[in-house]
C-alpha cells in the first residue's frame, strides 16, 4: 500500500471495495465542507483542521477505525452533530473523577477527559477515539488516542490523523488487520493471528473465497504448497492450508 502522505484513506478504501464489501457500502462520502460553526460554537473551541479534513471526506464511516485491542470491535465515525453532546457530557462526568484513578500512557495527560480532546469516533459502549490537543510532554500536539471507560485508561493510538490513517494502511498490507463482518476492521496484533489459517482446497495457487472457521471472516487466500497441522476440530486437516492474506486484488 501507498504510504504518501495524504493517500492513506484513499488506499483504505480501495482496500475495503476489494476485501470487505459490506463495510465499503457503509461508507458516505460528504456532502461539501463540514458545518462545523455550531459544534464550535457548542463546545468554545475551534475544530481542529485534521478533523475538518476528516469530516470533509466522510458523513459516515461504520467500523473504519480499529481499536487498540486485538479483535476489539472497530469505531465508527461519530456524526458531526452528535461530536458536541458527547464532548459536554464526558466533560461533566470527569468533573466528579479524580486524576489520580485514571490509568493514562505517558503521552497523554491523566485525566478522565481534557477540554481539548475531540471525540471523532466511537464504538458505541462508551470508547472514543478523540484527538489530543493538550498531550503530556511527552506527546505530540494532534495525537490520536482511544479513551476507554473500563479501568479508565487512556491509549496513545498515533501521532496524529494521518499517522492513524497509515498506521491501518500499514496493518491491512501485512495482513494484522481484517476485516469482521460484525465488528468491522479488527486488529490482529503483532502475535501473527494476521496469518489466516483458513479452509481451502489445492488450486494451483489461484485465488478462492475462503472463510476462516472461528470468527467467520472472508478473506482472499492464496494457498501455498504444504499442508500443516490446524488446532481445529471442526475441519479435516486433510483440507486446510496455511493460507496468507493476499495483498493483491482478488478476481470477483
Amino acid at each position: 500500500m501507498s504510504q504518501k502522505s495524504g493517500e492513506e484513506w484513499v488506499q483504505i478504501e480501495k482496500w475495503i471495495a476489494t476485501n470487505a464489501k459490506p463495510l465499503h457500502k457503509s461508507l458516505k462520502p460528504a456532502d461539501g465542507d463540514p458545518d462545523v460553526e455550531k459544534v464550535e460554537k457548542a463546545i468554545g473551541h475551534q475544530v481542529v483542521p485534521s478533523l475538518r479534513r476528516l469530516y470533509g471526506r466522510y458523513a459516515k464511516a461504520t467500523r473504519l477505525f480499529p481499536g487498540h485491542e486485538r479483535r476489539a470491535m472497530a469505531f465508527s465515525l461519530i456524526p458531526l452533530r452528535s461530536m458536541a453532546k458527547i464532548y459536554k457530557s464526558e466533560l461533566a462526568a470527569g468533573r466528579d473523577v479524580n486524576g489520580s484513578d485514571v490509568e493514562s500512557d505517558g503521552q497523554i495527560r491523566a485525566e478522565y477527559w481534557n477540554p481539548m480532546w475531540f471525540p471523532f469516533a466511537t464504538n458505541g459502549g462508551g470508547d472514543y477515539l478523540c484527538v489530543d490537543q493538550a498531550p503530556s510532554q511527552m506527546g505530540f500536539e494532534g495525537q490520536v488516542i482511544e479513551v476507554l471507560h473500563e479501568g479508565l485508561a487512556r491509549v496513545f493510538r498515533a501521532t496524529s490523523l494521518d499517522g492513524l490513517a497509515k498506521q491501518i494502511c500499514s496493518e491491512l498490507a501485512a495482513g494484522r488487520c481484517w476485516f469482521d463482518r460484525e465488528d468491522g476492521l479488527v486488529r490482529a496484533g503483532d502475535t501473527g493471528e494476521g496469518v489466516a489459517t483458513a479452509k481451502a482446497i489445492r488450486t494451483s495457487g489461484t485465488f478462492r473465497r475462503v472463510k476462516v472457521t472461528k470468527s467467520d471472516v472472508e478473506y482472499w487466500v492464496k494457498p501455498i504448497e504444504s499442508y500443516e497441522r490446524w488446532e481445529a476440530e471442526e475441519a479435516p486437516k486433510s483440507e486446510i492450508l496455511d493460507s496468507r492474506l493476499s495483498r493483491d486484488a482478488a478476481p470477483e
